[in-house]
């Protein structure tokens, strides 16, 4: 295999990667600050975990990814919620849950690739406001 197959397929790898991420954004003319926690991943078969955005806490982490583990979960995104608002001193109000399932692969363009239930998507999203 040539060097550059070897290269794109390396990169690829972290193009379909998971991603773990805390979003906050002020609110100056209240005092209150809107939260958003997101993960995804990628799995085989919808069950399967390959790859997803690693959950842990900052100072325990290795590597921003998880490899062959479920951190797509409502849980370990509320968790993080939970414990960002116990840091702030501030109780979580107004919660929404979003879950996001999809067996289709898009490219650019907005064109979908179906393989279905071979690499399926999911992504858990939880917001709040911190009072």
């Amino acid at each position: 295999m040539s060097k550059i197959v070897k290269s794109i397929s390396f990169l690829s790898l972290f193009a379909l990667s998971g991603c773990f991420t805390t979003e906050m954004k002020r609110l100056p003319s209240t005092g209150e600050e809107h939260v958003l926690v997101s993960n995804y991943g990628w799995n085989l078969f919808t069950c399967i975990p390959l790859l997803c955005g690693n959950a842990l806490p900052e100072e325990e982490r290795l590597l921003p990814w998880a490899f062959f583990r479920n951190d797509v979960t409502l849980e370990k995104v509320q968790s993080a919620l939970s414990q960002y608002a116990k840091k702030q001193g501030k109780e979580i109000t107004n919660l929404v849950y979003r879950n996001d399932n999809r067996i289709l692969l898009n490219i650019p363009g907005d064109i979908p690739i179906p393989i279905p239930y071979i690499l399926c998507y999911r992504e858990v999203q939880l917001s709040g406001v911190l009072k």
